[in-house]
């Protein structure tokens, strides 16, 4: 049978990209890890490593293998932190939420929440992204992390994990206050087709505000791209752009105007992720409850 520390130190290699960034991870030696990694391959009669004189990258046969690795990891550490509670439900429990910038009210509601119904749990909240909380989540860093998936940009979670939907949200057009379409309830995203948007950076290029002009029929001209859903209405306010955003990140909008669009109505759900079985963990269920009724009262 597979031995999950030795699972554990080949995902290590995987996400370190060394045998001795890995070891120093894990608080073992190089050698061990290196020794580990070898009679797994010895067991499976597979070679799961390729080694080179510039450091070590996992074959097809260990990425496939890393997988079912993140999969097994989860599982355990849920079995584990499950039995935990039930030996003592007053218990201390630490958790870390992961949340993006306009996530932030959503998650205020939460905390609030939580520190009332559960005061023996101590919640972290870090701010960041989905790309970078996801890879924190898979490791363990993270318990719950506040993902979104935008509408025409098709994401399929990993088997390691789990998803909880929390609140579909229209996607909104910010002009400035003197525009001339700033009087209007709704438009159609083509009758912004000449104007400078302000864009949101993609690691695929395939950004929301692309994605959505060119499925509208038109090439949009990026005036520049931001992150910050704040900066963006603030150069929005400024004039001379547009943009899109969704209704959660419709704060301190001052200079601008909001929009609906009646064609294409847009949205954006946001979800709250899991490693795969720690959805069932009490604190971790509990959090996600809380995230839950927040998001109903966005």
């Amino acid at each position: 049978m597979l031995d999950p520390r030795r699972l554990r130190a080949l995902r290590e290699v995987h996400a370190r990209g060394s045998i001795a960034a890995a070891a120093q991870a894990l608080g073992y030696t190089a050698s061990a890890v290196s020794q580990s990694i070898a009679a797994m391959e010895r067991y499976l009669d597979l070679q799961l490593l390729e080694r080179t004189s510039r450091g070590v990258s996992l074959t097809p046969a260990g990425l496939r293998l890393v997988e079912h690795a993140d999969v097994i990891l989860a599982h355990l550490d849920a079995a584990e932190r499950e039995a935990q509670a039930l030996r003592s439900q007053d218990a201390p429990i630490s958790l870390t939420l992961a949340t993006f910038a306009s996530g932030a009210e959503l998650v205020a509601r939460a905390a609030s929440e939580l520190a009332q119904s559960r005061p023996n749990t101590e919640l972290r909240v870090v701010e960041a992204d989905p790309g970078y909380s996801l890879p924190e989540l898979r490791s363990g860093n993270v318990d719950v992390a506040l993902t979104y998936v935008n509408e025409g940009l098709s994401a399929t979670a990993p088997a390691w994990m789990e998803e909880l939907l929390l609140v579909t949200e229209p996607v909104l057009a910010i002009v400035p206050e003197r525009h001339r379409l700033a009087n209007r309830d709704a438009i159609s995203l083509v009758e912004l087709a000449a104007e400078r948007f302000i864009a949101e950076p993609a690691a695929d290029h395939r950004p929301l505000t692309l994605v959505a002009c060119h499925g509208a029929g038109f090439d949009p001209e990026v005036a520049g791209y931001s992150s910050d859903f704040v900066l963006t209405m603030a150069l929005v306010a400024q004039g001379g752009a547009v943009a899109l955003i969704p209704r959660m990140a419709l704060r301190h909008a001052a200079g601008v105007v909001a929009l609906s669009l009646a064609e294409p109505q847009l949205t954006r759900r946001v979800l709250a992720a899991t490693r795969v079985g720690n959805a069932r963990v009490p604190g971790v269920a509990a959090l996600l409850g809380a995230l839950r009724r927040a998001a109903t009262q966005a």
